[in-house]
């Protein structure tokens, strides 16, 4: 049996998922981070890394390692338009080799990461010059009184998959671009106003074209859809979150790896603070809700069939255990809350945006299909 612990850090470099004093709820990030005096940058996790490899678990370890806090996170869907903004702005071309089909098909994940030399170090991250690694100890149990720690050696995710501003200016721009804020009135509003936009909401209702959308996944993939909802509101479809003791035990990137590892697909995922939703049976009793307090957070994910291989154990002080004669993932409740499959009740809660898609105007493909964090990246006209 396995046992995994991050290892110990000073306090400075500590991975944690710092949070704004801003108290309302905004689905975005303050614009004064960009007046403030620290040391901050933002990453972009791409489609590859998001959705075909599914490293983002292992970026999030690689970020621990380097010591820097994330501010702000979330997992967006991009149009053409969007990306050539992102992509062309200084003659960049952050993504090469991939299609901008491929692009607009999947999804991004988009990070602020603020602490010292923030630029430079995320740069380990994505840079060809860095051959760089990082390390986190792995306790192995060998009874229930001796155990043995070993070191690991965890390497930076490569340019190809990530991409992070390369200067200050670079930082702002990108921020400014990627963390927009919404509100569910004028989410609403885009949406039945817009000709390619397609939402289906986790109360039911749908905006946009939505017949349209529905069709043209039926000539492309020959499957019938009953209704629109149906797309998107599978019955395996599962809520996640890990909870604000992850944070603490410095294993949020192993959670993310073992949910990404033991599933289908991530249909969405960013950070949230308990603040925003203080009600909800989601967070253990004991957590913080306060936003000063930087472990009053959590990353909520929407994700497909999780396999049985995990299962969520309530005795146990904050462990992730490994047996290696079943198989099986245990891990300790008070990490991670794990919802019942096709229960809509966290998704109306923490996801309350619903799921968009949209057809590709220049090449007829379907895209997006995520439950996503803002619009202001589906942009067409």
């Amino acid at each position: 049996m396995y046992i995994y612990k991050m290892a110990s850090v000073e306090k400075k470099n500590r991975f944690r998922f710092a949070v704004s004093v801003e108290k309302k709820k905004t689905h975005g990030l303050a614009k004064d981070i960009t007046k403030g005096k620290q040391d901050w940058t933002f990453l972009l996790c791409y489609p590859i890394s998001v959705a075909s490899k599914r490293i983002v678990g292992k970026i999030l370890t690689a970020i621990e390692g380097i010591g820097l806090d994330i501010m702000g996170m979330r997992l967006m869907c991009a149009s053409a338009k969007f990306l050539t903004t992102h992509f062309d702005r200084d003659g960049r071309n952050p993504c090469p080799g991939d299609s901008m089909l491929h692009l607009t098909r999947y999804p991004f994940i988009a990070m602020i990461l603020v602490g010292e030399d923030a630029i430079e170090k995320a740069h380990q991250l994505t840079s060809e010059k860095y051959q760089s690694y990082f390390t986190c100890e792995k306790v192995l149990q060998l009874t229930s009184e001796i155990s043995v720690t070993k070191t690991l050696n965890i390497w930076a995710p490569g340019r190809l998959k990530a991409y992070t501003s390369d200067s200050f200016r670079s930082a702002v721009k990108d921020y400014e671009l990627w963390f927009a804020s919404d509100s569910l009135f004028t989410w609403r509003k885009e949406v039945e106003a817009s000709k390619y936009l397609a939402c289906a909401f986790p109360d039911g209702t749908l905006s946009g074209p939505t017949d349209d959308v529905r069709e043209n996944l039926v000539k492309s993939e020959h499957y019938i859809f009953p209704n629109f909802p149906d797309i998107y509101y599978k019955e395996d479809l599962t809520f996640v979150l890990i909870r604000p003791l992850a944070f603490e035990k410095q294993c949020v990137g192993e959670l993310v790896s073992i949910i990404e590892r033991n599933s289908f697909y991530t249909k969405g995922l960013k950070l949230v603070r308990k603040s925003e939703f203080p009600d909800s049976k989601a967070w253990p009793a004991s957590s913080s809700g306060d936003e000063k307090c930087e472990f009053g957070i959590g990353i909520a994910m929407l994700v497909r069939h999780i396999l049985p291989q995990i299962q969520i154990v309530n005795d146990g002080d904050g462990c992730i255990c490994n047996d290696g004669n079943t198989g099986k993932i245990k891990i300790c409740s008070n990490l991670i809350y794990l919802g019942e499959p096709g229960d809509k009740t966290m998704i109306c809660e923490f996801f309350e945006f619903g799921a968009v898609s949209w057809v590709d105007p220049a090449s007829g493909a379907n895209c997006g299909g995520y439950f996503v964090a803002t619009l202001s990246s589906l942009q067409f006209a």
